[in-house]
């Protein structure tokens, strides 16, 4: 989640995913703590995706905002990745 610290401009389309190597059964991702998604299969995309990734139209308000993932592996242990990035 390369995301943390970018400035983004409203409307602008972005691609947002956990790229990992980790064994996992699923990832949640989050936005400013509201569910958004739970993906049960790489890739582990904020917007929803098959093979490939897809982009995230950028619409919120003008200010901070944070995207959490967070990976479940099969043993039921998680690890949480989270970026904060402006919206503009």
């Amino acid at each position: 989640m390369d995301l943390a610290g970018s400035a983004i401009t409203r409307g602008s389309q972005v691609f947002i995913f956990l790229d990992t190597t980790q064994a996992a059964i699923n990832v949640r991702f989050t936005l400013n703590g509201t569910n958004v998604r739970t993906e049960a299969t790489a890739p582990w995309d904020f917007n929803g995706g098959g093979v490939t990734a897809n982009a995230y139209t950028m619409n919120l308000p003008v200010g901070n905002h944070t995207v959490t993932a967070v990976l479940t592996r099969p043993n039921g242990t998680t690890e949480t990745f989270t970026a904060t990035f402006a919206s503009a």
